[in-house]
């Protein structure tokens, strides 16, 4: 019976030290694929992808695409616009307000219009 235990402490031992060692070696490919990937990327093979950055959203077609009572959240649905904070849409909101655009009719709740024109306090 301790023979057999001793058989299998030194069976635990080895495979301790046969996942430390394969450990060791997939950590490096790791960093030799890591490495790979990063001249792929200055050489210019296309393996990164870039977003398009910093377009440019046409504010009246937006509104154009909106009931004519609306919130927030209906201007998050139109597809120009899923990627903007709310913060920023509430900025958006503000604008048209001031334009004349929409009018506040209750909170969070917007209406579509001709509006008189908001003056700079």
């Amino acid at each position: 019976m301790a023979h057999l235990k001793a058989l299998i402490q030194n069976q635990i031992v080895s495979l301790r030290k046969e996942i430390t060692r394969q450990t060791a070696e997939l950590s490096a490919l790791e960093i030799e694929l890591k490495t790979a990937l990063k001249i792929a990327e200055i050489l210019g093979n296309g393996t990164k992808q870039y977003k398009a950055r910093n377009t440019v959203t046409d504010w009246d077609s937006v509104l154009k695409a909106l009931p004519s009572l609306f919130s927030v959240g209906e201007i998050t649905k139109v597809s120009q616009v899923k990627t903007k904070s709310k913060a920023y849409l509430y900025q958006v909101i503000a604008k048209w307000a001031k334009d004349g655009k929409i009018k506040n009719i209750a909170t969070g709740r917007y209406k579509k219009g001709l509006w008189k024109k908001t003056e700079n306090r």
